[in-house]
């Protein structure tokens, strides 16, 4: 629902915050706030757009996305890395960069569609594990009220 909608959204700022207090991953709060920023504006928290989002920012959104979209998760059967990388296609320029876009698919296709921490890596980058955010999944049905709930 909405409430709950804007209740996850507040994880970039909450994440933000998190990693401010350690001297090892301070310099990471801007990329952990700006990760769901889109370049064209309509991302959160601050509405950003282009290039005046962190460019390591864009880079694990792309990531981050093909990750929570082509893998399993709790909630959903994963896509695939095929339907990921055709949703990243169709939304470059408008929800991700396209340059890095092209970059990601280039390194997937070059790799045999490695998982998103191993194309950090790639990119020169010593960071774990992407948080795997929903929202940067396409819309997906919620449950029946009748259906057997998630884990606990």
């Amino acid at each position: 629902d909405p409430h709950e909608y804007a209740q996850m959204q507040r994880h970039t700022i909450e994440g933000e915050r998190l990693v401010r207090t350690s001297r090892v991953l301070a310099d990471l709060g801007p990329l952990v706030r700006a990760h769901h920023e889109r370049i064209d504006g309509a991302g959160y928290p601050d509405g950003l757009a282009g290039d005046t989002i962190p460019l390591l920012a864009r880079i694990v959104s792309v990531c981050d996305g093909f990750d929570a979209m082509a893998n399993l998760r709790h909630y959903r059967q994963g896509l695939g890395a095929a339907t990921a990388l055709a949703v990243l296609r169709e939304h470059a320029g408008s929800q991700w960069d396209a340059h890095v876009v092209d970059t990601v698919v280039t390194m997937l296709a070059d790799r045999g569609a490695p998982t998103a921490p191993t194309v950090l890596a790639n990119v020169g980058r010593d960071l774990a594990d992407t948080c795997a955010c929903v929202d940067a999944l396409p819309p997906v049905p919620r449950p029946r009220q009748d259906a057997p709930q998630g884990l606990g």
